[in-house]
């Protein structure tokens, strides 16, 4: 199985705070590109992977079957889903520019 090699690299909750709920709609991460063998992503390049189907320490499934290993610590970081687009089923993950150029909410 080819595997994405990330560090700097952050798990991201993303959460649906509105109107008094605290629901976890999806994991993601949030990584720099180190090596990849899968031939999707140069080196130094930012990525936000599908959500996260099961880990295994540093070592990460999606939930569209790719495979990613981090290395390093790998942060937590919690944020809201207020103005972007998710329901339970699907999540449209913000893009690295829209989460610089937004008001998403960091909790964590």
């Amino acid at each position: 199985m080819l595997k994405t090699y990330m560090k700097n690299t952050s798990i991201l909750h993303i959460k649906d705070f509105d109107e008094g709920r605290n629901e976890l709609l999806a994991d993601v991460l949030l990584g720099e590109v180190i090596t990849d063998e899968t031939k999707r992503y140069i080196q130094g390049e930012s990525v936000i992977t599908s959500p996260i189907a099961c880990s295994n320490s540093n070592e990460f499934k999606t939930v569209s079957g790719s495979f990613y290993i981090t290395e390093g610590h790998t942060f937590n970081l919690t944020i809201s889903t207020k103005g972007v687009g998710c329901n339970k089923r699907k999540c449209a993950i913000p893009s690295r520019s829209y989460i610089a150029n937004q008001s998403i909410q960091l909790i964590s």
